[in-house]
């Protein structure tokens, strides 16, 4: 049995169940060794991993620039597969939040209940610093105006220019500017920045397979694997009207630790888990993103007018 190691954040995850779920060869010939995700390697994991490189026959990497154990970052891990002979496929870190200003990552890993995994929402911040109700609040998440249209389409070029450099820089073997150039307007691509949907983990996976010569693989077998989806903010009307996205959301609906809530209940469950931690420490903790400075000034002025009437930016 051929031995796989996958040294990537949660995806490599994914590619194994989409790879074991689509391919009879591969589930029946190919073990996954046992890994690390990326954002929790430490140095002194180095030791597993380095045993685990060597006894794997294909390592499976994303370029890992940053990672805390020196012999995996690309250029390093490239060379000494080279001179020891051991395949590596290098693939994309998926990683895009062009649709998803104004989330940012958790500022509470320290505080035990955070309801909403690693994200939080600075216009939901925001409406409750300034004591909106939950359903105000819905409508400013859905309403204020953070960014124009230019700078709208500037995060998203950004975000595929970004893919680019990454791919140039590591060598990546498989390449995500142009699926993301080809789709981005078409489909929302992920619940969040480093969550892809299945149809883009179907895709990679695919393409994966190839790599590995896999020739059984069957995107369609994989049809019932949701991916990362236990929590997903909906995508706000201002930025879909914006970069005049055309696939359909539900502006609605949240799903919040796999359970699908409307908009409004998600904030008011994000409003009574604030309330614990108090207004002072809630400020105090989003105060220096820059997303909640924005939202801050949609939030106070909408604070001072009629309820229907959210001001842009």
């Amino acid at each position: 049995m051929k031995k796989i190691l996958f040294l990537t954040n949660c995806q490599g995850f994914e590619y194994d169940n989409f790879l074991r779920t689509g391919s009879d060869s591969y589930a029946r010939d190919w073990e996954c060794l046992k890994s690390i995700q990326a954002q929790s390697m430490k140095a002194s994991d180095a030791p597993f991993l380095l045993e685990q490189m060597e006894e794997a026959d294909v390592i499976v990497a994303q370029p890992l620039f940053s990672a805390p154990i020196k012999e995996i970052h690309p250029s390093a891990i490239r060379s000494w597969a080279d001179r020891v002979g051991k395949k590596l496929i290098s693939v994309p870190a998926l990683q895009y939040d062009a649709l998803t200003f104004g989330t940012v990552p958790k500022l509470w890993r320290d505080v035990p209940n955070y309801p909403f995994a690693a994200n939080e929402n600075m216009l939901i911040a925001a409406g409750y610093i300034c004591g909106l109700s939950a359903k105000a609040t819905a409508e400013l998440y859905h309403n204020a105006t953070l960014l124009n249209e230019q700078q709208l389409r500037e995060r998203v070029e950004f975000g595929i220019s970004a893919f680019q450099k990454r791919e140039m820089e590591a060598g990546t073997d498989i390449i995500a500017s142009e699926y993301y150039a080809e789709h981005w307007r078409t489909s929302r691509l992920h619940f969040a920045k480093g969550h892809p949907l299945p149809e883009v983990m179907r895709h990679f996976a695919g393409a994966l397979a190839e790599k590995l010569g896999i020739q059984d693989f069957d995107p369609l077998r994989t049809g019932a694997i949701k991916g990362f989806f236990g929590h997903c903010m909906p995508i706000p009307r201002w930025i879909k009207n914006g970069l005049d996205l055309e696939f359909e959301t539900d502006h609605d609906t949240v799903c919040c630790d796999k359970k699908y809530i409307s908009l409004e209940e998600f904030i008011r469950i994000m409003f009574e888990w604030y309330d614990v931690q108090g207004r002072d420490e809630v400020e105090r903790r989003v105060s220096h993103e820059m997303p909640y400075k924005r939202a801050m000034k949609a939030a106070a002025q909408l604070a001072e007018s009629p309820p229907s009437k959210v001001y842009a930016l």
